[in-house]
């Protein structure tokens, strides 16, 4: 179920989404933080959204003086499978992660949900922020108690 306040925010940015996956993380290679600080991230996130709802979650992601702005990780918040807020590719908000494949031609949501209904990492290859070349992410996952909202950390 999608907020009301939301749907007017996604019609609006549909239109500048490309086809194509958001990011994930790679766990080996480092380049963008440790998973203790995508754990970290991604809790503190969810309760903020269970304390005081997704708008206060999105605007947590855009808050340039917040920590979700300033970490390399990599922050996407989803509504169901929507993306709403990325803090690193804001021009995928609006992505429905159930239609969109990663950079191996599989969907990124099956892998996403069932990392996180089995508590592991969604592995996901996309490019590189950095660089454009193809990565191989490893996202920490972790969903709202209160609403179908899920954030995932990539790093």
């Amino acid at each position: 179920m999608r907020a009301p306040h939301l749907t007017a925010f996604i019609v609006a940015t549909a239109a500048t989404v490309s086809p194509v996956a958001a990011p994930a993380t790679d766990a080996t290679a480092g380049d963008f933080g440790t998973r203790a600080e995508a754990v970290t991230l991604a809790e503190a996130l969810m309760d903020r959204i269970d304390r005081e709802g997704l708008q206060a979650g999105i605007d947590a992601v855009f808050d340039r003086a917040g920590p979700y702005a300033a970490t390399r990780l990599g922050v996407n918040l989803f509504a169901g499978p929507v993306l709403i807020a990325d803090n690193r590719e804001p021009e995928m908000v609006a992505a429905p992660f159930d239609r969109t494949p990663d950079m191996t031609g599989e969907p990124a949501w099956p892998r996403i949900v069932e990392a996180l209904g089995k508590g592991t990492d969604a592995e996901l290859t996309w490019y590189h922020y950095d660089t454009q070349a193809p990565y191989d992410y490893r996202c920490v996952v972790r969903g709202a108690s209160s609403i179908d909202a899920l954030v995932m950390i990539c790093r």
